[in-house]
């Protein structure tokens, strides 16, 4: 049965039985109230609206005469399936103020799921048809159990959850922290904002990679300078070797982004012995560090931090899904202590119920089982994408396939050529870089199927042998 509940205006010159008929017919016509649905009797509605029985009942009366509604002897009145023809309802219009007039912000959109190209090379979206379904239902039905009736989450996120992210970075990446120097977000671009909130007010210089991860630097943009990068990384000695104020350093060491170059133990101990002298943060991105093949991971700049410098951050974007909203960092006591107040003050916990799912799908060990399957799946993609890249021209280089779900095509000239010929092969590249000595595009493969990145590349290579005749 329907409940139906109306503002009925007693101070109207319209009649109570006739506003009555007006709202029923509107949300009959709007296809509110469906064919075939149960109203509630006309004495239950009355009491409803406070108004008395006679008034609903010749409502009733009045719109079974007209065919809207039909009486059913024994079972109630009902829509009727046979509704009148009414002139189509004008749509309000929602415009909204009219001095809010933005301007259109231009946006490298790397994550645009509103296309519908047959090769979408989107950067983010993971295999997700390979996550274990029983084992995400028996950690939800687990964290379902869990009362909801209480105070709000502790300060940084649910503990259980955060005990499990340390235990898991300890075996995973070596990285040996506290629970309590973990604090749980809801991603990457939420750590951004937080951690750009938490030093607004000591307006530090931030160094960040070029090219650099879009998010970070629109959250870090107030006082950014721009550090080359090459095929080892980061060029550590572009840093300024002395520097009197705040200073932050922006990177992501495991897999550049987004060039996927890695950066080499060289300058990862350079970097850090330049955060030490200078007293500089550095916010270390290890977005998607679980994936990497034919060879040994690169150890993060946090396992080898001693001094309290590197904020490290990640989240399960890449190895469960974007949809989890679910993200992480590790920070010193002083930042830890800041960020937990923010968080605290608006409101800004990730969702109860998904904080304990996690923490059971970690301990159960269905999350290092996950990565280990995606891993073998996206080893074999990485290598589809060797082999039908390989010989390329001297003049076009694939970087990126050492780890990671995402890999870069560069080029000595922009291919503006190339991308256009491409789209109209219905392939969707949204991540092109056309700066300082890069010029390119990425390829998103994660989310591929074997046999469609096989045909994908089968066009790209021959589109690229039209416009490179050398090949």
């Amino acid at each position: 049965m329907t409940n139906l509940i109306f503002e009925l205006n007693r101070e109207s010159k319209i009649a109570l039985g006739r506003q009555l008929i007006n709202h029923l017919k509107r949300q009959i016509s709007e296809n509110i109230l469906k064919k075939n649905d149960k109203l509630p009797s006309s004495r239950s509605l009355a009491k409803n609206l406070n108004v008395s029985r006679i008034i609903t009942l010749s409502a009733y009366e009045q719109l079974i005469a007209e065919g809207y509604l039909i009486a059913k002897t024994g079972s109630g009145t009902f829509v009727s399936v046979n509704i009148p023809e009414t002139p189509s309802h004008k749509s309000h219009n929602y415009t909204g103020p009219k001095w809010f007039k933005p301007q259109a912000r231009k946006t490298n959109d790397i994550d645009d799921q509103d296309n519908h190209a047959l090769y979408d090379f989107s950067i983010g979206p993971p295999a997700v048809n390979l996550l274990p379904k029983n084992s995400w239902k028996r950690a939800w039905r687990k964290a379902l159990d869990q009362s909801l009736i209480g105070t709000r989450t502790e300060r940084g996120g649910v503990l259980s959850l955060r005990q499990e992210i340390a235990y898991h970075l300890n075996r995973s990446r070596n990285i040996d922290c506290h629970p309590d120097n973990i604090i749980i977000t809801s991603g990457t671009a939420e750590t951004l904002r937080l951690i750009s909130k938490a030093m607004a007010e000591f307006s530090p210089i931030t160094y960040c990679e070029y090219p650099c991860f879009e998010i970070a630097e629109q959250w870090l943009s107030d006082n950014i300078r721009p550090i080359n990068i090459d095929e080892n990384g980061l060029i550590a000695s572009e840093l300024p070797q002395k520097t009197d104020q705040p200073t932050m350093l922006f990177c992501t060491p495991s897999h550049q982004f987004p060039l996927g170059f890695r950066l080499s133990l060289k300058r990862r101990n350079e970097i850090l012995q330049w955060a030490q002298n200078n007293d500089a943060l550095i916010l270390e991105d290890d977005y998607d560090s679980e994936f990497h093949y034919d060879t040994m991971p690169l150890p993060t700049l946090k396992s080898q931090d001693e001094t309290g410098q590197v904020v490290y951050f990640s989240s399960f974007s890449k190895s469960i899904s974007p949809n989890i909203k679910i993200g992480y960092l590790i920070a010193p006591d002083n930042l830890c202590e800041v960020l937990k107040n923010i968080i605290f003050q608006e409101h800004a916990d990730p969702p109860y119920l998904m904080q304990n799912a996690m923490a059971y799908f970690i301990k159960d060990g269905a999350l290092d089982k996950h990565i280990a399957k995606s891993r073998r799946h996206y080893g074999k993609l990485n290598k589809i994408i060797r082999e039908k890249l390989r010989n390329l021209p001297n003049s076009i280089k694939l970087f990126g396939l050492d780890s990671g779900i995402h890999c870069f095509l560069s080029f000595e000239k922009f291919p503006d050529q190339l991308m256009k010929n491409l789209a109209k092969k219905s392939f969707h590249l949204p991540l092109s870089i056309d700066k300082g000595k890069w010029h390119g595009f990425a390829l998103g493969y994660g989310h591929f199927e074997e046999e469609d990145l096989k045909q994908a590349l089968v066009i790209l290579r021959s589109e690229i042998e039209k416009l490179y005749p050398e090949l």
